[in-house]
């Protein structure tokens, strides 16, 4: 069973409790990396001024960000990890041609089992593959597969 790493660790920890459960309960499944938690200012204007455009959003608008420091990131970036070189892989089809479908496939399919484990711990999540929560993909217009951001908690729990 795979567990995260002490980097995905730390970044694990700038998250609220119900990330934290989530992320857990997602590893023991998907062997997986953290890429990102809570957001600096620097962070957040670096990947909004980059080409391409990592973020819509400024801070600190992101659910990345906080204002003080001992507050936590209501949102995370989270990937599928791959034991042997390349550890993560980007569907991108000018550098992977072959494998581009499957590599996309198995980034929604991970992105789809956080946000259902995550209902099914009783948690609610805005994910950037479906940022309206109607499980369409078609009707995006910015597509963030990594990112999920803690809604509310389900009216069951």
């Amino acid at each position: 069973m795979a567990s995260f790493g002490k980097v995905s660790n730390d970044r694990l920890f700038t998250c609220v409790e119900p990330i934290i459960v989530t992320a857990n309960a997602v590893v023991k499944i998907f062997d997986c990396t953290i890429l990102c938690g809570r957001r600096s200012k620097e962070e957040q204007t670096k990947l909004y001024t980059s080409t391409p455009q990592r973020t819509k959003v400024q801070w600190p608008h992101s659910k990345h960000n906080v204002i003080n420091p001992e507050d936590l990131s209501k949102a995370i970036d989270i990937v599928p990890y791959h034991s042997q070189s390349p550890h993560i892989r980007w569907p991108d089809p000018k550098k992977r041609p072959k494998t581009f479908a499957k590599d996309l496939a198995h980034f929604y399919s991970f992105a789809t089992a956080f946000r259902i484990i995550g209902l099914s711990l009783g948690y609610v999540f805005r994910s950037g593959f479906d940022w309206d929560s109607d499980w369409d993909i078609n009707d995006q217009f910015f597509d963030d597969v990594p990112h999920h951001e803690y809604v509310s908690q389900t009216k069951e729990t």
